[in-house]
């Protein structure tokens, strides 16, 4: 599975693939959905809805993907 639209595989092999294991539908124990585990409205979406709410949010709350990834490789979180 691909992260769409523009998502990158980045993304998807270090952020999506250890929150998720790919799966939209997921949810954790503590509540957080879908791909990114969120508590965002966009965590219940579409793939596409939740590709795109991941990526707003790594560039809102991080400033870049690249910056998200890093942050998440050293806090095992994002």
């Amino acid at each position: 599975m691909e992260i769409r639209p523009s998502g990158s595989e980045a993304m998807w092999q270090h952020i999506v693939m250890p929150e998720s294991s790919g799966n939209p539908q997921a949810v954790n124990e503590l509540g957080y959905r879908g791909l990114g585990q969120t508590k965002e409205y966009w965590g219940t979406g579409s793939v596409e809805t939740q590709t795109e709410g991941m990526l707003d949010y790594a560039v809102e709350r991080y400033g870049s993907v690249s910056e998200a990834i890093e942050f998440r490789q050293a806090n095992n979180w994002w």
